[in-house]
């Protein structure tokens, strides 16, 4: 288990100097699943399923960016976009509604892709890939869980109805969501890891070949 964290852990801090920081935008998201390999369609999918909302889009913000202090205005837009989804969204009083019902949708959808993820653990052939994939989805489920809670504090300034029970039940239903891809991450990773530690440990069959006339 160590060893999978440690192989997770680099990985996610590789995708963080590279795609670290999130900003609305056009795109759906800096990682693409559009030429998923054939064995890993079913992940991809399912990664594109939990992407796959109505609401802002967040587009990954380069570490340099990030480190100059550049896109200071994110959190402006971000706000802007969600305004002009919410006034989009319903008519008056039955936004929280719709937004409430989107959120359950996407977090079923994350519910379905870790149920896909934990498939891989045990499957015959696993990649780093397949790890980067959970880690990018546990990023878009992040994001839509603070997409949510602004789109909620933004509708209670509008005076419209808000259920503080339900708007905390969505916000815990994220973050358990989030803890399961995590924890789903760490057994993917040991597992590639493990696969790694077992190929290391056998005898390589060119070499073998290689050395057999000697």
């Amino acid at each position: 288990m160590i060893r999978g964290q440690l192989v997770r852990c680099g990985l996610a801090a590789l995708g963080f100097l590279v795609f670290a920081g999130c900003a609305v935008g056009p795109t759906s998201s800096s990682y693409s699943y559009k030429k998923p390999v054939s064995e890993h369609n079913m992940l991809a999918e399912a990664a594109r399923s939990v992407e796959a909302t109505p609401w802002p889009k967040h587009e990954q913000k380069s570490f340099l960016v990030r480190m100059t202090g550049g896109g200071d205005d994110d959190a402006l837009s971000r706000t802007e976009a969600i305004r002009t989804y919410l006034e989009r969204s319903a008519p008056e009083g039955a936004r929280f509604a719709r937004l409430v019902s989107e959120a359950w949708n996407n977090i079923a959808a994350a519910e379905q892709f870790n149920r896909t993820a934990l498939q891989y653990v045990s499957a015959p052939r696993r990649t780093k890939s397949d790890i980067v994939i959970v880690e990018n989805t546990i990023q878009t489920l992040r994001a839509h869980k603070q997409i949510f809670t602004i789109a909620v504090r933004e509708l209670e300034k509008t005076d419209e109805f808000v259920s503080d029970d339900t708007s905390e039940a969505v916000r815990t239903a994220y973050a358990r969501a989030v803890k399961s891809l995590g924890e789903t991450a760490d057994l993917l990773a040991a597992s590639v890891a493990n696969d790694h530690s077992e190929t290391l440990a056998s005898p390589d069959r060119a070499l073998t070949n290689k050395f057999s006339d000697l």
